[in-house]
């Protein structure tokens, strides 16, 4: 489903996988965004919990599990060679499942960010970011501010 369809934009929400060793558990929403004719690959850019130093995967996710707040990043990514509604070949990418730790996770978003040459994608991007950046002091909870809580972000401030 298409959310926004912005000038020569797509950008629509789409579910992922939470767990690399169990694809059919789609929970995990983050935006696609796209050029309407754009071959060379799509952005990605969601709100993940951030595995702290000294600190494994499993135990963060089993803080989220207990409804704990542990830390959050707004991620960025781009998937080469994926076009906007080819969902498959997004969600394998290893760009979206594999989590790095935090330094290097935020170093490849600012990375991403900084390559981005078209000024629409970098002006929508940049406006998501910043609305959604404050919210929550960088924190994630499972059931109460998520990825799916930052989505729906999103939607609201299309609507306005």
């Amino acid at each position: 489903m298409i959310v926004s369809l912005a000038s020569s934009l797509y950008i629509r929400i789409m579910k992922t996988p939470i767990f690399v060793f169990f694809p059919i558990a789609i929970k995990h929403h983050a935006l696609i965004i796209s050029k309407t004719q754009n071959t060379e690959g799509v952005y990605i850019l969601d709100y993940s919990p951030i595995t702290v130093k000294k600190e494994t995967l499993l135990k963060t996710q089993i803080k989220l599990l207990l409804g704990n707040r542990v830390p959050a990043e707004i991620r960025l990514r781009f998937i080469r060679d994926a076009k906007y509604n080819e969902d498959e070949k997004i969600i394998v990418s290893k760009d979206i499942l594999y989590r790095q730790d935090a330094e290097e996770s935020q170093r490849i978003s600012s990375e991403i960010y900084d390559d981005i040459r078209d000024g629409e994608i970098k002006e929508r991007i940049c406006a998501i970011m910043d609305r959604c950046k404050t919210k929550n002091n960088n924190t994630m909870n499972l059931y109460s501010y998520n990825c799916q809580s930052f989505c729906s972000e999103f939607s609201k401030i299309e609507s306005n």
